[in-house]
């Protein structure tokens, strides 16, 4: 049966292993010297083009979501948070209703649109 290690021992055992790790690497950039100075450029422009694709997905996403769920009143600046996207025949009622002077909450919640 196996003993437990202490926390100390797995420590030890953990630094030990990151240390080997670090000298394989260092010995790798050392002898690898000029496709490193190559590659790394090329990498690291990757990597920035890679995270600016996914931070301009993420905040498609984000605008496609309130886009879905909310709409906006500039009269009162107010988001109306909806249970449904309006159809358009909704849309052309509430833009009749608005041009009469009505808020948009009160069209939406006789619509029964709103949340």
């Amino acid at each position: 049966m196996e003993e437990k290690k202490t926390v100390k021992e797995r420590f030890e055992e953990f630094k030990f292993w990151a240390k080997q790790k670090s000298n394989e690497a260092y010995n790798f950039c050392v002898e690898h010297k000029e496709t490193l100075i190559v590659l790394i450029p090329v990498i690291v422009s990757g990597s920035i083009e890679l995270i600016k694709i996914a931070a301009r997905s993420k905040n498609n996403k984000e605008d496609r979501y309130l886009k879905e769920n909310y709409i906006y009143d500039r009269s009162c600046g107010h988001y109306y948070e909806l249970k449904r996207q309006p159809k358009s025949s909704e849309w052309r009622l509430i833009d009749q209703r608005k041009a009469e002077g009505e808020l948009l909450g009160d069209i939406l919640q006789d619509m029964r649109i709103l949340k």
